[in-house]
């Protein structure tokens, strides 16, 4: 188990900040490509090895039709990779994954 505290999504000021077409009106398809975030998760055990992490968003392109969308509309996807301090491949990764985004509801 391994934690990271305050990951630094690559802003001068630490937050993630996205552009909203009505300030007063934001809508969940804004907040679906979270930026890239990568660093080193520390064990929460000291005897256990640090992870190495790199996450970020991506646009989706869902399959051509017939086909739909594995999560509707609030489809977003994702690019990461979990790697253990010291081993040279990762625990797990994935290229551009089709991620759900809940609606806050």
């Amino acid at each position: 188990m391994w934690t990271a505290a305050y990951p630094d999504p690559g802003t001068q000021d630490g937050l993630w900040w996205t552009d909203h077409a009505d300030v007063d009106n934001p809508v969940l398809a804004e907040f679906l490509v979270p930026p890239t975030i990568e660093g080193t998760a520390a064990a929460k055990n000291s005897q256990n090895p640090d992870l190495d992490y790199l996450f970020g968003g991506n646009v989706y392109t869902p399959p051509a039709p017939p086909a739909q969308p594995p999560f509707g509309s609030n489809t977003a996807s994702a690019t990461f990779s979990f790697l253990i301090d010291g081993d040279e491949e990762p625990v797990e990764e994935g290229d551009t994954e089709p991620v759900g985004a809940g609606n806050g509801t």
